[in-house]
């Protein structure tokens, strides 16, 4: 625990009402909704933290795998150095675009999520710098 004396940044709304000490009641309740405005935004900043979070795991989960299998002869006792080196000589060429059903995208919709997106990174580093 900090003495009742110092104070510090508050990571929640109760930190607030502790700080203010003994005061009045409209300096009480102006703590309180200072407390509820911190601990919305602290909700908001996790939410859009785990969103990021998911977002750079689908992005990577969907990033193609172009590691190539050696292809062994089952009567040789071991793999050829000719048949090593062509998987890898493959790997490192791009892989095959892969044809799918693109979705039909409304241009509004992706323009408003892009501007929630870009606004909830900006209000994380707000919060940071605080």
């Amino acid at each position: 625990k900090r003495p009742a004396d110092s104070l510090f940044t508050p990571k929640k709304g109760r930190d607030i009402i502790e700080q203010m000490g003994d005061v009045g009641r409209q300096q009480r309740v102006l703590a309180q909704k200072a407390g509820q405005v911190v601990d919305r935004l602290a909700a908001e900043n996790a939410a859009l933290r785990a969103q990021i979070a998911k977002l750079a795991t689908d992005l990577d989960a969907s990033k193609p795998y172009t590691k190539k299998k050696v292809k062994e002869n089952p009567n040789d006792g071991f793999a050829t150095l000719q048949a090593i080196v062509e998987p890898q000589r493959a790997s490192e060429r791009a892989p095959k675009r892969r044809r799918a059903n693109e979705p039909v995208i409304d241009e509004e919709v992706l323009q408003e999520a892009q501007d929630t997106i870009i606004h909830g990174l900006e209000r994380i580093r707000d919060l940071e710098e605080c």
